[in-house]
């Protein structure tokens, strides 16, 4: 198969490696703080134990795991941006995923 991606930005540094970016800046929630958004259950960031992440199970998940394997990337700063706040949030491979989106791909 054959898979492409377009991540906002491709990054190196000494200390990291080489990594993605990839921007979002949700309409929905643009006069949002992040806890704000986060209080919705279909926005892509959640918050555990006062931590944001980004969804497992969300869409944009998968985008940024594809991205991180297709660009060969050690990491992925996935960053959402509203009037009210910026979060970046690094995000690492994860193998488990990855099989998964490939074996789709690949039917």
């Amino acid at each position: 198969p054959v898979l492409g991606v377009t991540p906002d930005a491709l990054v190196y540094c000494e200390c990291c490696g080489k990594g993605c970016v990839e921007i979002k800046c949700p309409y929905t929630h643009c006069n949002h703080d992040r806890l704000q958004a986060c209080e919705d259950d279909t926005f892509c960031l959640t918050l555990t134990d006062g931590i944001v992440e980004l969804k497992q199970t969300h869409k944009y998940y998968k985008q940024v795991q594809t991205q991180i394997f297709v660009t060969k990337s050690e990491f992925c700063d996935f960053v959402v941006w509203t009037t009210k706040a910026c979060v970046i949030i690094r995000v690492r491979p994860d193998a488990r995923m990855w099989g998964q989106l490939l074996q789709v791909a690949q039917e």
